[in-house]
């Protein structure tokens, strides 16, 4: 999501699926509470939680996208014009790995519950 989607979302009343359990409880800046009480009275139908989420959420995502292509050795493929495609050696198949990795314990953490 983008941030700039936020707020169409949040005037519809729109949520995400959440864990069932917390995961951090956090301490913010006195001028980010000023902002984030702000934005729960301009949309009354959000919690502050549900704000925070969505924050973080778009956030994460453009972290996300923002991780640099490395271009690796190994060819994986062809573009439309026959040119090679090269693996990422960057940060995104680490990313990728692990947030796989944490998927699954996620996933076996609720299947035992």
């Amino acid at each position: 999501m983008k941030l700039k989607d936020l707020l169409g979302q949040w005037s519809v009343g729109a949520s995400s699926a959440l864990t069932t359990d917390e995961h951090c409880s956090i301490r913010l800046p006195l001028h980010d509470v000023v902002r984030l009480l702000a934005f729960a009275e301009m949309y009354p139908n959000k919690t502050e939680a549900q704000i925070i989420t969505d924050l973080l959420n778009a956030s994460l995502d453009g972290l996300e996208e923002a991780l640099p292509y490395v271009q690796g050795n190994e060819v994986v493929g062809e573009d439309e014009f026959g040119n090679p495609i090269y693996n990422d050696a960057g940060l995104t198949p680490v990313f990728s790995d692990l947030k796989k990795k944490y998927s699954d314990v996620l996933a076996q953490k609720a299947s035992v519950a």
